[in-house]
């Protein structure tokens, strides 16, 4: 504890004298209360005047505090601000936010394309939260025209990077023969992987699976009812049903679920009978 404070010491005086780096660790340090009491209102102070020096690491730290409403009032415009700043000094995980600020209009007007753009540069520079949203951009047709074989490719990626929402995805991907094979035991692996909560699934039986998805689905599950929009979409277990589909994908997209209301944005469209789910 002593030897920590000692530490923080040091990069204070570094900080007061305009090393930015120090000043980002004095804030880190501040905000984490590491070798210094817990202090906010010091943390953002001292990202401030990192990012004022340029300091991408810190421009990307206030971009998340506007985003998420740490220590001040949300802001999605100063979010996306910084974002944009940190992101075109090549922050990847910068970039990565970014593209989700443009990919549902976050502080900035919705565009595909520039969602597309960003993410695209931070997946190339190997970051997992990059790397699944580009997937969703290639699996969605948002910004580029559909592609299955980079869209699971991406998604991939990330999910090999242990990224739970990837994994997931590949999950649904191979359960359902979307943009892929339907493989059942790669399902169950991916299923695994993302430790899902799901306790008793039947894989080898598609009616019982649409039975189970609807049993939890009119418990409140939104993650069922996007399941059971999809059996209802696909004809997995069930006879295809538009309006059924439609019906369920609300519900679970009245819950902020992002799979659902793009699912739902593709049957608005006329997309989804895309060659994507001819794969089963």
């Amino acid at each position: 504890m002593k030897q920590k404070k000692q530490n923080f010491d040091c990069l204070l005086k570094k900080a007061e004298q305009g090393d930015s780096e120090a000043q980002f660790d004095v804030a880190f340090c501040y905000e984490h209360g590491e070798g210094v009491a817990y202090n906010y209102e010091e943390a953002l102070k001292w990202y401030k005047l990192s990012s004022e020096q340029g300091n991408e690491y810190s421009q990307f730290r206030l971009g998340l505090f506007h985003h998420y409403g740490f220590y001040v009032m949300k802001n999605d415009k100063e979010a996306a601000k910084w974002f944009k700043i940190s992101a075109e000094q090549g922050n990847s995980s910068a970039q990565s936010y970014l593209g989700l600020c443009y990919y549902y209009g976050s502080g900035v007007t919705q565009n595909y394309k520039e969602a597309f753009k960003w993410t695209k540069m931070s997946a190339e520079q190997e970051n997992e939260d990059g790397q699944f949203l580009l997937g969703e951009l290639y699996f969605y047709g948002r910004g580029i025209k559909r592609n299955a074989e980079e869209a699971i490719s991406w998604i991939r990626k990330s999910a090999m990077q242990g990224n739970p929402e990837a994994q997931y995805k590949l999950f649904e991907c191979y359960l359902y023969g979307r943009g892929t094979e339907k493989n059942i035991e790669e399902a169950k692996k991916w299923f695994e992987a993302c430790h899902s909560d799901w306790i008793g699934f039947p894989w080898d039986d598609e009616k019982s699976a649409a039975k189970w998805f609807r049993k939890l689905a009119k418990q409140g599950d939104h993650q069922a009812q996007y399941h059971l929009g999809l059996c209802y979409l696909l004809g997995y277990g069930v006879d295809k049903n538009v309006e059924e589909a439609v019906k369920w994908l609300e519900k679970a997209a009245k819950e902020e679920y992002a799979d659902a209301q793009e699912e739902l944005d593709d049957i608005t469209n006329n997309q989804s009978l895309s060659s994507y789910d001819n794969n089963r």
